[in-house]
C-alpha cells in the first residue's frame, strides 16, 4: 500500500506543476535599478533535442497526447473493474504513463537523462522587443510588459529556470543573468521578484552569493518556503474528495454567475447522492493500483527531479525522503544538492532574509488567500492562492480554514509591535509571519494572476515594490493597506474594510448548524 501511494503521489504532482506558470524581471540604467524576474514551474514549454529538426514538446504535454493517453487507459480501467486485477492493469497502463513524463527524468548525477532544455533569455527585455521572441513574451506575462512600459524595456529582465534542476544549480544560472543585468545597465545592484517557485532560487542565490548585488527582494506568490501539497504528496498523505473538485471547477469559472450555477449543481448532486456513488468508483483504481506504475514510470521521473524537492516543506523533508526513498540517497548527487537546500536554505530561510535586511536589503512579501488548493491531499481546505498555502507564501500567518473565520473573538497573536495585523474579514493574522510588517495580502487573487492580461491595477502595486528606494512597511500608502481584495470583474484591487464578507456568513452559518 505505501508503494501504491508512492505512484499517486509522484502522479499528482504533475498536476501541481501544470497549475504553476510563473516569470521574471529587471530595471532602469543607473537611474532605475535593473529588475529581475525569477521564473518558477512550468513557465516556458520543455523540448527534447531543442533546434534540432527533431524538436518535440515533452512538457507541458500537449492536449492530443493527454487525450489518447486517457483513451488507451481507459480500456485497461474497465479491464480492472471486471476483472479486479489491478496488478494487470497497472502493467498494461505503465508504459503509457512512461510515453507522457519519461523525458523529464534527472539522473542521480544531477543531469537531464535525455537531451531536454527549454528557452533561457540572456538579454534585456527591449532585445526582445527588436528580436521578436514569443517564448519571451510568454515568460515575462503581463507583468513584464507593464514594467518595461514603466521603467524601461532595456531594464527588464527574465530568468527562466530548468524547474526539473535543484535550487542550487539555478542559483547559478540566475547568478549569471545578475551580472549580465549589472554590467548591461551599469548599476551597482538589481532587483529581483521571484514568482512562486523563484522564491527557492532567490533564497539560493543569497545563500550562495551574498547580498552586495541585490537592492530589493520582492516575494510574489512565492514558494520561498514550500508548499505543503507537495510534502503531503511526498510523504504519501494522499486523500481524494470528489465535492472538493467539484468546488474547484466552480472556483475556476470565468464569472460569478457561472460559478453560482456550478454551486446549485453540486448542491443537487450531493442532494440526490450522487458524489456518495462516484466517490468509492474513482476511488478504486486509485487505492488498488499496485507499485508496478510507481516503480517503472512515476518516481523514476518527478521523484528525481530535484527542483520538486525544493517545494517540500523543511518540516515535511526527513519523511518525504524516508518515503520516496527508503534504501537512502548515497551517491546521489541530485538529492545531494537537494540536502545542501533543506538544510542550509529552507532550515534557515528566516535568518538569510533578516541577514538581507541588516544588509540594506528591502524585503516585502505578496501572499493571498481565499482559493482553494488542488484537492488530492488531506490539508486542502487551507487557505492558498489555488496552488500554494497561504501559510507559505507569507511566511507564518495564522490562517482560518477556507471559508471560515478565526472568530469574533479571536485576539491577534503576536502583539509588540503595537500594530493591528488581524483581516478585516477576520480571516488571516499576519502578525505570526515573519516580517508582519513587510507582508501583503490580496483575498481571492489566483496564483501569479498578475501576470494575466489587463491587471493594471496588480501591477501597479507590484511595480510601487519593486521600485522602492527605502524599506516598505504596510503603513505607508492608504492606497495599498495590508489586507486588499481583487475584483476579477473589474480587475482592481480594493482595500479589506468590512467584517462582513461571504467567509462571516458561511463561518456563522455552519456554527449554527453545528449546535
Amino acid at each position: 500500500m505505501k508503494l501504491i501511494k508512492k505512484s499517486l503521489c509522484v502522479l499528482l504532482a504533475a498536476v501541481i506543476v501544470l497549475s504553476c506558470a510563473v516569470s521574471g524581471f529587471a530595471q532602469t540604467k543607473q537611474e532605475q535599478t535593473p529588475l529581475v524576474f525569477v521564473c518558477g514551474l512550468n513557465t516556458l514549454p520543455l523540448y527534447l533535442d531543442k533546434d534540432t529538426e527533431n524538436e518535440t514538446q515533452v512538457f507541458g504535454p500537449q492536449t492530443e497526447d493527454i487525450v489518447k493517453a486517457v483513451f488507451e487507459c481507459l480500456p485497461y480501467l474497465l479491464f480492472g473493474y471486471i476483472s479486479n486485477n489491478w496488478d494487470a492493469c497497472a502493467e498494461k497502463m505503465a508504459p503509457i504513463v512512461v510515453d507522457l513524463f519519461d523525458e523529464l527524468a534527472i539522473s542521480k548525477d544531477n543531469e537531464s537523462v535525455y537531451n531536454v532544455t527549454c528557452s533561457q533569455f540572456d538579454e534585456s527585455y527591449a532585445y526582445y522587443l527588436e528580436n521578436h521572441d514569443d517564448e519571451f513574451f510568454s515568460a515575462a506575462g503581463e507583468l513584464g510588459r507593464y514594467a518595461a512600459e514603466e521603467i524601461g524595456a532595456e531594464n527588464v529582465y527574465v530568468y527562466v529556470s530548468d524547474w526539473r534542476m535543484t535550487a542550487i544549480r539555478n542559483a547559478e544560472g540566475l547568478n549569471d543573468l545578475i551580472e549580465k543585468a549589472l554590467s548591461d545597465t551599469g548599476a551597482d545592484k538589481v532587483t529581483i521578484a521571484p514568482i512562486s517557485q523563484g522564491g527557492t532560487i532567490a533564497t539560493t542565490y543569497l545563500y550562495r552569493y551574498g547580498y552586495d548585488d541585490i537592492a530589493n527582494v520582492v516575494m510574489l506568490s512565492s514558494a520561498f518556503k514550500g508548499i505543503q501539497q507537495v510534502g503531503d504528496l511526498f510523504s504519501g498523505r494522499v486523500n481524494f474528495d470528489l465535492e472538493a473538485v467539484m468546488q474547484m471547477l466552480c472556483d475556476g469559472a470565468d464569472t460569478e454567475a457561472k460559478a453560482d450555477g456550478f454551486n446549485v449543481l453540486i448542491d443537487m448532486l450531493e442532494f440526490i447522492g450522487l458524489f456518495d456513488i462516484l466517490g468509492p468508483v474513482i476511488d478504486k483504481p486509485i487505492s488498488e493500483m499496485s507499485d508496478i506504475i510507481f516503480e517503472t514510470t512515476l518516481f523514476p521521473t518527478f521523484g528525481t527531479l530535484g527542483g520538486m524537492w525544493s517545494l517540500v516543506p523543511h518540516a515535511d523533508y526527513e519523511a518525504a525522503k524516508a518515503f520516496m526513498f527508503p534504501d537512502g540517497i548515497e551517491g546521489n548527487k541530485t538529492m545531494a544538492d537537494v540536502e545542501e537546500y533543506q538544510y542550509n536554505v529552507l532550515a534557515n530561510c528566516t535568518q538569510i532574509l533578516e541577514k538581507a535586511i541588516d544588509k540594506g536589503v528591502y524585503v516585502t512579501i505578496l501572499s493571498a488567500y481565499g482559493r482553494q488548493m488542488i484537492p488530492f491531499v488531506d490539508e486542502y481546505n487551507l487557505n492558498s492562492d489555488a496552488v500554494i498555502d497561504t501559510y507559505g507564501t507569507s511566511a507564518g500567518a495564522t490562517c482560518a480554514g477556507l471559508e471560515l473565520t478565526l472568530g469574533e473573538d479571536y485576539a491577534q497573536k503576536n502583539t509588540s509591535c503595537g500594530h493591528d495585523h488581524v483581516s478585516q474579514d477576520l480571516v488571516v493574522d499576519a502578525s505570526t509571519c515573519d516580517f508582519p510588517e513587510h507582508t501583503w495580502f490580496i483575498r481571492g487573487m489566483q496564483h501569479t494572476e498578475f501576470l494575466a492580461g489587463n491587471n493594471d491595477s496588480l501591477n501597479g502595486f507590484i511595480l510601487w515594490l519593486v521600485t522602492a528606494d527605502r524599506q516598505l512597511t504596510v503603513h505607508d500608502n492608504a492606497a495599498y493597506p495590508q489586507f486588499m481584495e481583487y475584483e476579477r470583474e473589474t480587475k482592481t484591487l480594493a482595500p479589506i474594510v468590512s467584517t462582513f464578507s461571504k467567509f462571516y456568513f458561511v463561518d456563522k452559518i455552519k456554527g449554527m448548524l453545528a449546535k
